[in-house]
């Protein structure tokens, strides 16, 4: 039953994508990233963790022990101001919003695109989890840091920061950093599919090590979501929408997560 469900997923958003497609998507050109976009990712990442040990450095509580919410709250912040300070750096040396993905969706309607996207792509995610599953030890740990703790944290489950913060802040600030600038300045470099592959590796591999496989899979499905797009407004959604079907399962489900 499971099975069918999933094939019909598959089917019924991809069959959506193709029709909402119809209406003409915009594609990225071979010019329309960065080529300095693996640089912005270095910089952006350093200066986010610059902001995080500053931060850390002045609090009483070490940030293991601090509240979900506050943890979430530092690293939005982090990734904020390095996103800010590297892109007004960075565009003296050329590096616009637009060559990271920040340009006017044009198109099909983004949320369409979004929902479809993600209906289509789901069954592959639940696939991906079942094989990151079967591979890791039976003892080790398969939810991420931030799941686990909204698990068991008193409150977090009904938290607005925390659901703002990875439904929406996060989201945005890793499809600037992992889609429009790594991904961005890869694909300069080599065929799309390969530079799609390679970003979304590394997108896995920066989360918790036990979930390397579906976190990688999500991040090839968003960049070719840009890539397909021309813009990181349908990725958001995108990202945006699994996070808060993820928080919504964890809620209200919780033994679907377990």
């Amino acid at each position: 039953m499971t099975l069918l469900l999933l094939t019909a997923m598959c089917l019924s958003g991809f069959g959506l994508w193709r029709w909402l497609a119809r209406r003409g998507l915009h594609p990225l050109g071979p010019d329309d990233t960065s080529r300095h976009g693996i640089l912005v990712f270095l910089a952006i990442l350093f200066m986010a963790a610059g902001v995080t040990s500053l931060v850390k450095s002045n609090s009483s509580l070490p940030l293991e022990e601090a509240p979900l919410e506050d943890l979430l709250f530092l690293q939005a912040i982090g990734y904020g101001v390095a996103i800010l300070a590297v892109c007004l750096l960075a565009n003296r040396f050329g590096v616009t919003p637009k060559s990271l993905g920040l340009r006017r969706h044009q198109g099909p309607p983004a949320a369409a695109l979004a929902l479809a996207g993600w209906i289509a792509c789901y069954p592959f995610l639940v696939l991906a989890a079942l094989i990151n599953q079967a591979m890791v030890p039976a003892d080790s740990e398969i939810l991420q840091d931030y799941l686990k703790r909204f698990l068991s944290e008193e409150g977090a489950t009904s938290n607005p920061i925390v659901w703002l913060c990875i439904v929406v802040v996060l989201p945005v600030a890793e499809e600037i950093i992992f889609r429009g600038a790594l991904f961005g300045g890869l694909r300069r470099l080599m065929p799309p599919w390969v530079a799609m592959v390679l970003a979304g590796l590394l997108f896995g591999l920066m989360h918790d090590g036990a979930t390397v496989l579906p976190v990688a899979t999500l991040g090839i499905l968003l960049a070719w979501t840009y890539e397909q797009t021309g813009s990181l407004k349908t990725a958001c959604l995108l990202h945006g929408l699994h996070n808060g079907f993820t928080l919504a399962l964890a809620a209200y489900l919780p033994e679907s997560v377990l």
